[in-house]
């Protein structure tokens, strides 16, 4: 007689967000404290301010953002929505900044595979590809545009007041592996923010 085999699938998705590590928490009324901070998968900032102490959650209700330190550079991370009708904002990385900002949204999915064959049970583990969304933010915009599907076309609509990026874009100077550089491209020849 066969032994049924039962296969079920779990599929997991984590942020690639930051272990705790040094970092410095921003609050909404403009002051910061240094301690020790991680983002939860729920883009809830886990912050304590010794390591001795237990660590308190915080949410866009109290703070903006916080940034990483660590060895070779700061990373910095703020709330940022989507839309207007929006609950609750994303936690996104800040790639660049200027009279557009640069964000990423990034995370990794597990597959947890576990095997019944009669008593014995297995589990299996497979780690799907990081994926990164990105978005970008006007000083002047409360809200995100995603550049995720039909990345040209998106470009090409939200930079279209600068013709001389867009001719980049169009020669392959400037694709989804450069996107820091076509932002940082366009405030430095297509904004006036850094004479503000």
């Amino acid at each position: 007689m066969k032994k049924l085999i039962t296969i079920i699938i779990l599929t997991f998705i984590t942020k690639s967000y930051s272990q705790t590590q040094d970092a410095t928490i921003h609050f909404n009324d403009g002051t910061s404290v240094f301690g020790y901070g991680e983002i939860k998968d729920d883009w809830k900032i886990k912050f304590r301010t010794s390591q001795d102490i237990d660590a308190d959650i915080w949410t866009d209700k109290m703070v903006y953002g916080i940034t990483f330190h660590g060895f070779e550079e700061d990373v910095e991370y703020r709330y940022m929505y989507k839309k207007e009708d929006q609950r609750y904002p994303l936690l996104l990385e800040v790639l660049t900044e200027g009279e557009v900002t640069l964000y990423a949204d990034t995370f990794s999915s597990k597959i947890f595979i576990p095997f019944v064959s009669g008593n014995v049970f297995s589990l299996s583990t497979i780690q799907i590809p990081t994926t990164t969304k990105l978005y970008v933010n006007r000083r002047s915009d409360f809200i995100i545009s995603s550049l995720n599907g039909g990345f040209k076309r998106k470009i090409r609509a939200y930079f279209a007041d600068c013709p001389m990026l867009l001719e980049k874009v169009n020669n392959n100077e400037f694709g989804r592996p450069q996107i820091i550089e076509l932002v940082n491209y366009y405030n430095d020849f297509c904004t006036d923010w850094n004479e503000d």
